[in-house]
């Protein structure tokens, strides 16, 4: 038996199957948060979508924008949302979608994949580690509204992961929007 097909779909290419499956999905692994929607705060610019038996099993929304940090402009992929059903963890799905974002990320130039997870291991596992509590100003939305430009240390659960071949320097981390 084969693992699930994971496919590549821009945002505008999310059908309403998919979409009904993104829904059903999102609020199952983040109860309270999505509230019947494909998105917390803001549409992914494409996503990572894990399908088996035309059942989205997994997700990855992607953000592809840049950021700066410090005098630094760097090309990222921002990783938002990467979930798995409940019945499906532990076979190795997530992963999967972070190497297929990962080669991606390769192929379009990008310099640094960057997440926020409260539970790193996953992640340290696929090669991201935390930064170091670093200024950050990023676009504070609530209730699908922007709300203020905010100027704090940014969570110690937000992670890089190298692409490229650029250092991550320091100094304060712009987001240049929202945070994922």
């Amino acid at each position: 038996m084969s693992g699930p097909n994971i496919h590549i779909l821009r945002e505008d290419e999310v059908d309403r199957r998919r979409e009904a499956g993104l829904v059903t999905l999102l609020d199952q692994c983040f109860p309270g948060f999505f509230e019947g929607r494909t998105f917390f705060k803001q549409l992914p610019h494409f996503r990572l979508i894990a399908e088996e038996h035309d059942e989205i099993i997994g997700q990855a929304g992607v953000d592809h924008r840049m950021i700066k940090v410090g005098d630094q402009s760097l090309r990222v992929f921002g990783m938002i949302d990467v979930c798995v059903a409940e019945a499906h963890r532990n076979r190795g799905i997530a992963g999967a979608m972070l190497q297929k974002a990962e080669e991606l990320a390769k192929r379009a130039d990008v310099d640094f994949m960057v997440l926020i997870a409260d539970k790193g291991g996953l992640y340290l596992k696929h090669g991201f580690r935390h930064v170091s509590p670093a200024p950050g100003k990023w676009l504070a939305i609530h209730e699908l509204a922007s709300i203020m430009l905010l100027e704090k240390d940014l969570p110690e659960y937000f992670m890089i992961k190298p692409v490229g071949d650029k250092t991550w320097a320091e100094g304060q981390i712009d987001m240049m929007g929202y945070l994922f």
